[in-house]
């Protein structure tokens, strides 16, 4: 399969300073599209060798509350990311694109310290 269009990727939250990038990336948790269909880059972490670890993680985001903190799947998300390191080939783009909402969310997180 082709590489996903990580820029098709959900916009990252940005109202809450502590936004970690697993939330950045699913935004609400959610990754069903509102037709039904899951979106693009799911469909595309979920063919390689890191599926199992991404149902567990999703699993995990999807039973948060929305009073809870998203730190509860710290554990879920760091089995996930580290098979993606030892898939770099598959996962790389995705890699990316974790980092650059990290990223961004690092330096909303700065600008509204500064303004504040």
């Amino acid at each position: 399969m082709a590489t996903p269009d990580v820029s098709a990727a959900p916009e990252a939250e940005t109202s809450n300073a502590s936004t970690t990038s697993e939330s950045a990336l699913f935004g609400d948790a959610s990754i069903v599209k509102e037709n039904g269909e899951e979106c693009p880059i799911c469909q595309y972490i979920k063919e390689g060798p890191c599926r199992d670890e991404f149902v567990a993680f999703n699993a995990c985001a999807e039973s948060l509350r929305p009073d809870e903190p998203g730190d509860k799947c710290t554990d879920t998300f760091t089995a996930m990311f580290n098979c993606f390191e030892k898939n770099i080939d598959h996962y790389g783009p995705i890699i990316q694109l974790l980092g650059s909402l990290a990223a961004d969310s690092s330096q909303n997180a700065e600008s509204s310290e500064s303004s504040g």
